[in-house]
């Protein structure tokens, strides 16, 4: 099973890639910026629990 590893880095990458696209679609021509900024943050492909100031800021945006 050699190359498991580099497919692994390789699908981490472009998830990151990916999250920044969104983050920078999201800046520019998202009625609710704040908002669609703080989702793509709290759900990135990086397997670890959302930061909380991510989750937070979810919140204030919607009850505002």
């Amino acid at each position: 099973m050699s190359g498991g590893g580099s497919q692994s880095s390789l699908r981490k990458a472009l998830g990151a890639i990916k999250d920044s696209t969104t983050v920078n679609i999201a800046k520019v021509s998202s009625d609710y910026k704040e908002l669609d900024i703080n989702i793509v943050k709290a759900t990135n492909h990086v397997e670890r629990p959302a930061k909380e100031k991510h989750i937070r800021g979810e919140y204030i945006v919607i009850e505002n």
